[in-house]
């Protein structure tokens, strides 16, 4: 619970003693780490100063830092590398963004201007990621054919749903979800409710309706199953 408190506390904070401007709201918010709260309020600050740089770098940050669609990263990046003055992570991060866009010739190409003026350590993490942009491109020439079923209202949500384990006898699923009735429904630092892991089991061939485990696993924070034993007695 502490956790929670400090994240109210903060909230609070933002809320009243920056309550003089969006900007210093966002700011704060920024560079707390709460990346989906500061987006919106630099979005909304975007629409009237829409030449400031710092502004759209940080949209650009934001983006690549919450559960979104990370390419909308890419115009703002863009926009501030077109204005001549830069540090050098502007350049990790518009690399970030065309390879979560699956654009590895921009990617790996931002990548390597990166690495021009990083530090040994940060090289390292430069050849990295162009590793993984040469396997990515290799591993596309040979696609496998995968597809994804949504299991229904039962099971799934208009919220985040993810992490499904089934039991050896595939009687059980197992997940986790960050819907509204989430125990003591909060609002995380993320912009998405706390997590809780849910179950449904096989009836008549059909997944049951998903139901919360019970309070002894799901608290107000963050719970997640990440993993089933082999004996299905652990999760």
């Amino acid at each position: 619970m502490k956790g929670l408190f400090y994240f109210s506390s903060f909230l609070f904070f933002v809320t009243n003693v920056f309550s003089q401007g969006d900007r210093l709201k966002a700011d704060a918010l920024f560079l707390a780490g709460y990346h989906m709260q500061a987006l919106n309020e630099y979005l909304k600050i975007e629409k009237t100063e829409s030449s400031d740089v710092e502004i759209k770098q940080r949209i650009g940050t934001c983006y690549l830092n919450i559960h979104d669609n990370k390419a909308k990263a890419i115009p703002y990046l863009e926009y501030c590398l077109k204005q001549g003055k830069y540090k050098n992570t502007l350049l990790l991060e518009l690399a970030q963004a065309y390879h979560y866009d699956y654009k590895f010739k921009e990617a790996i190409s931002y990548y390597n201007k990166y690495r021009e003026k990083a530090s040994s350590k940060e090289a390292a993490l430069a050849d990295h990621y162009l590793e993984t942009c040469e396997n990515a491109k290799a591993l596309m020439k040979q696609p496998v054919n995968v597809t994804f079923e949504n299991l229904g209202k039962d099971i799934n949500t208009k919220f985040a749903d993810y992490y499904p384990f089934v039991t050896h006898d595939q009687g059980t699923l197992y997940f986790t979800s960050r819907r509204d009735e989430n125990t003591g429904k909060v609002v995380d630092y993320n912009g998405y409710y706390t997590s809780d892991i849910y179950f449904s089991k096989v009836k008549g061939g059909e997944w049951s309706k998903a139901k919360k485990m019970p309070p002894t696993i799901n608290t107000a924070e963050n719970e997640q199953c990440v993993g089933i034993s082999g004996d299905d007695n652990t999760i």
